[in-house]
């Protein structure tokens, strides 16, 4: 699903009965999640080393911007590693 990614489009999502995501209309790495309990959460997709399409949470919407979702989005997507440190 696609819709423009600006604040007012992004409150309207309404939850499902199963997640379901919105992908960036200008392309690139960054997804918002739609839980059914009614959140929202910025998720980068990234290559794994393995070459495994996957999906990173990177913050919560409305508490992180649309700007700040894209930049953190495209700096994983850039090479920078995701998994968290143990």
């Amino acid at each position: 699903m696609r819709v423009k990614f600006v604040d007012s489009a992004l409150r309207s999502l309404k939850p499902r009965r199963i997640k379901y995501d919105v992908h960036d209309p200008e392309g690139g790495p960054l997804v918002l999640r739609v839980s059914p309990d009614g959140r929202k959460t910025w998720m980068a997709s990234y290559s794994s080393p393995e070459g495994v399409l996957q999906l990173r949470a990177i913050g919560k919407y409305p508490s992180m911007s649309v700007a700040e979702a894209r930049e953190k989005a495209r700096s994983i997507r850039g090479g920078k590693n995701p998994a968290p440190t143990r």
